[in-house]
């Protein structure tokens, strides 16, 4: 997200797509934050829910560049922006104020216009009789002079006036007002961190989304909560809603839900905007790979709910063409299907559970470490024994002994015995042991290429004779002389094959340079005068240039330098080494592009 704030000091957020199916490109835009800069993007779409807003995308040809760091005034201005007192705009309670931000080395002072009904501590004092408007002053200071001033205007609630309405009451109403509204919580939707509900009235069974968080609220609960209220309309929905809602109070628990009666599925899918408790006979129609199990519902819309979230079991016990009897909140629209939660379904048999306790079981297909292997599962009432057909290399355990360097990888049977009552059923896994490899011999650069305008490149070479996870590993370039790295570029999730190369480049470097790259990072942002490190657990393996020195406008690499030169590392060089040294490259003229993505040892 990109923040930016108004003369008022009121905060905007836009969304920007930043290239997220490379692992560089993320690590590349992380680096960024609290940082301002420009981008190179396109509008992607609007996007109504929450949050809601425009959203940008920065396409592989696009670019996110950094342009300095933020003045204390930035600093001061964003610290104010980003301070969020809730809905001031109905305040029956106390209000949170923060002494500081941290991420801004930024202090807060408060000041109230009414200290009586509002102090600088937050402490609210209702007035009673009619709303009364507080206006709270906040003062930052960053450093010793930098400040910024915003201000805030609560609207205190009549203390006499605050009777909630009951769901019937709210649904009443015409869209707009803040209420209080007093209900039983029948659903619960975790989305966005928040713990979303319906409300239920408890004499007409009538319903409300309450969107935003209700945390602490469950299932039974009578509740009270605030907000405003509005239809929802996207994606196909219609339902009534309490947005931007807040738990108020908590009255009691283990209240009586009202079951409706309907039982047909045709008429319960398309009944979505209702979001009644329903008991009925589903019949499995199919399963998706985002978690979801579908049922048969109307002519244009299906029932499901998320098996993840509600029967981890249910594809190791149930078919298509199954039936079930279930119990369920209709929550919403959902991909144009309809979508419940809360689900309940029947107590599984024992053949069910022996079922679900076999497709619990997973073991991974390849292993160097031991293996936790479970010997029961509570919640299936199994118990699970083991059995291997090669104990020198898994052993019933799980305890893993590598075959020795040179020998063929192992392959182990592992068998599960799972018992459920009286009955024993059994499961078999196959794993592959690698043998064991010699110690991996450091990484090194092999090629450095700076090249006209942003043609720049960084190529590292694996001597081993196996790939290597670059676990530690990290590409650092030290701007000007600087002691610290200015860009740093983490290898930990990439693999470098066998007697292979891995090579970072400029994003917006020539296809001559592109078409070999593995990964684009600001580390490339360098001139002839900036040293480039590659580091292994934050100690220097190699080096180009010298970190903390700052030779003017480059260093001298034999006939050439590192300012315009593409440097290639001499066939004869088989290990990094520390310091910088120019007999160990190969000089070619700028833009030469012929060696990169390839590199050969004698």
């Amino acid at each position: 997200f990109l923040s930016w704030y108004d003369t008022d000091l009121n905060l905007y957020k836009m969304e920007v797509y930043y290239k997220s199916g490379s692992d560089a490109k993320i690590a590349e835009i992380k680096a960024l934050v609290g940082k301002l800069i420009t981008i190179d993007a396109i509008v992607y779409d609007y996007y109504a829910s929450s949050p809601s807003g425009y959203r940008f995308s920065v396409n592989t040809p696009g670019a996110v560049t950094e342009i300095g760091a933020l003045t204390d005034q930035q600093k001061a201005n964003l610290a104010a922006a980003n301070v969020d007192l809730g809905n001031i705009d109905f305040v029956i309670d106390d209000v949170t104020l923060p002494a500081e931000n941290t991420d801004f080395g930024a202090t807060f002072a408060w000041a109230s216009s009414d200290e009586t009904a509002v102090t600088t501590d937050g402490v609210v004092t209702l007035p009673e009789g009619a709303d009364q408007t507080v206006t709270l002053t906040l003062t930052v200071t960053v450093g010793t002079t930098t400040t910024a001033v915003k201000t805030f205007d609560l609207i205190l609630k009549d203390a006499l006036a605050l009777t909630p309405l009951t769901v019937s009451e709210a649904l009443a109403e015409t869209d707009g007002p803040i209420l209080l509204v007093e209900g039983i919580v029948i659903g619960t939707y975790l989305t966005w961190g928040d713990n979303e509900v319906v409300l239920q009235d408890p004499v007409t069974g009538e319903a409300i989304y309450v969107d935003f968080d209700v945390t602490g609220a469950v299932i039974g609960d009578k509740v009270v909560v605030r907000g405003e209220l509005e239809t929802y309309t996207s994606n196909s929905n219609n339902k009534r809603q309490i947005d931007s809602g807040s738990l108020v109070e908590i009255i009691d628990h283990d209240n009586a839900i009202i079951v409706d009666t309907e039982t047909d599925v045709a008429v319960i899918a398309d009944a979505f905007a209702d979001m009644l408790v329903y008991t009925t006979t589903l019949t499995v129609k199919s399963f998706d790979t985002y978690g979801y199990v579908f049922f048969n519902g109307s002519a244009t819309r299906d029932l499901k709910f998320n098996i993840d979230t509600y029967a981890p079991y249910f594809k190791d016990v149930y078919a298509i063409g199954d039936t079930v009897v279930a119990t369920f909140t209709v929550m919403d629209i959902d991909h144009d299907h309809t979508r419940v939660v809360n689900v309940q379904l029947p107590a599984l048999t024992e053949a069910q559970n022996m079922l679900a306790a076999k497709g619990a079981l997973e073991v991974v297909e390849s292993t160097i470490v031991d293996l936790d292997l479970p010997l029961a599962n509570a919640d299936y009432n199994a118990t699970i024994s083991w059995a291997t057909d090669d104990a020198a290399v898994i052993t019933a355990a799980g305890v893993v002994t590598r075959p020795a360097i040179g020998e063929p990888a192992g392959s182990v049977t592992l068998t599960a015995s799972v018992t459920v009552g009286t009955v024993t059923e059994t499961v078999d896994f196959v794993v592959a042991v690698p043998a064991e490899t010699p110690p991996a011999l450091p990484l090194f650069i092999s090629e450095y290429i700076e090249g006209s305008s942003n043609n720049k490149a960084i190529e590292i070479y694996n001597p081993n004779a196996f790939d290597v996870v670059m676990t530690g590993y990290a590409v650092n370039t030290y701007s000007g002389g600087a002691t610290e790295a200015s860009y740093t570029f983490d290898l930990s999730s990439y693999t470098i094959l066998a007697g292979d190369v891995f090579v970072i480049s400029n994003s917006s470097a020539v296809a001559g340079i592109s078409d070999e790259s593995d990964a684009t990072s600001s580390i490339t942002y360098y001139n002839g005068d900036d040293a480039v490190e590659l580091a292994l657990n934050g100690t220097t393996v190699d080096v180009i240039g010298e970190i903390g020195v700052d030779p003017g406008t480059y260093w001298t690499v034999l006939t050439g330098t590192t300012a315009e030169y593409t440097l290639v590392r001499a066939s004869s060089v088989t290990a990094p080494n520390t310091v910088f040294t120019e007999a160990e490259w190969v000089v070619y003229p700028q833009d030469t592009f012929t060696y990169i993505g390839t590199h050969t040892v004698d």
